[in-house]
This record gives C-alpha cells, structure tokens and sequence, in this order.
C-alpha cells in the first residue's frame, strides 16, 4: 500500500498491499549482495545513477521519481556486464508538480545526480587528501554516468556535452 494513502485507504488499497506482501513473500530468498571486487581499488572503479520518474501517478495527481546510486568496476563505463554494489536509492514524490513525463524525468536525474556528485566528492576526500571542498579534482577523482530511460532527457544531455 502506497504510504501516501494510509490516512484515506479504500478495499482497493488493501487488495493491492496484500497483492505486496504476497510478492514479498515469494520473494524471500533473494538477497541483497556486496561483491568483493577481487584486485580493484577505487581507481578501478566508477560510480552510476540510474534514475526513473512516473508522471502523474500519485492519488492526489504529482509524480514519483527515484534513483539507484551504484559502485562498480570500470567496464560498466564501457557497456560490460558486471557486479555492482548499491550505495544509495531513493524513491519519492517530486518536489515540484510535474506539466509532462520530461519534466518529471528532469526532477529524478537531477536528484539522482546531486547525490552521485556528492558520493564522487566524499571518494575523493579520502583518496586524494584534497581539502578544497570546492576543488574540482574532487570529482573528478572517480569516473561516473548518469542513466535515464527518456529519449528525451539523453538528447538534451548529449547536446550539452
């Protein structure tokens, strides 16, 4: 059951938070893992942000958005499959009430974004002794991608690089 409709829930939202925990139950034996990258330091490593947003999803007519931040090896970057470690997620009702699908796509990369500048800026803190929070060095220190599945967004981005 969605956490925004607790206060008014109907039969319909106790359908689909039993439909829930019935997934959860079924899906009790996956876990979540943290892969030891066997030989790679932080130097063989990158950091991604895949960000997603809904448009217009919520009961009350605003939009969700959310965001997974990962650690992997560095042939990420390059399209190769590999292990990964989650170092942050979110999901959340936007901020601002949403006029299309890209401007809600917008509001979760953006978020999604912050945070990945913010974990590249504490990385490279403690790998470079850098004490210039505003040094770009720091960010610069881990290589890092930005994903969304909107067309849209990727062109925008692609045009301002």
């Amino acid at each position: 059951m969605a956490q925004f409709t607790v206060t008014k829930a109907t039969i319909a939202d106790l359908q689909s938070a039993n439909k829930l925990l019935r997934f959860a139950k079924n899906s009790k034996d996956l876990v979540l893992r943290f892969p030891h990258f066997e030989g790679k330091g932080l130097h063989d490593m990158c950091i991604a942000a895949l960000s997603d947003a809904v448009w217009v999803t919520r009961a009350d007519g605003t939009s969700q958005g959310g965001y997974f931040l990962l650690m992997a090896p560095k042939e990420l970057l390059a399209g190769e499959l590999t292990e990964y470690t989650i170092l942050d997620w979110k999901s959340f009702k936007l901020s601002r009430v949403s006029r299309s699908s890209l401007n809600a796509e917008t509001q979760a990369a953006v978020s999604a974004n912050e945070a990945m500048e913010y974990c590249k800026v504490f990385v490279g803190l403690i790998t470079t002794g850098e004490t210039n929070l505003l040094s770009p060095t720091l960010r610069r220190t881990v290589p890092s991608a930005l994903v969304v599945d909107a067309k849209s967004l990727y062109e925008i981005g692609r045009a301002h690089v």
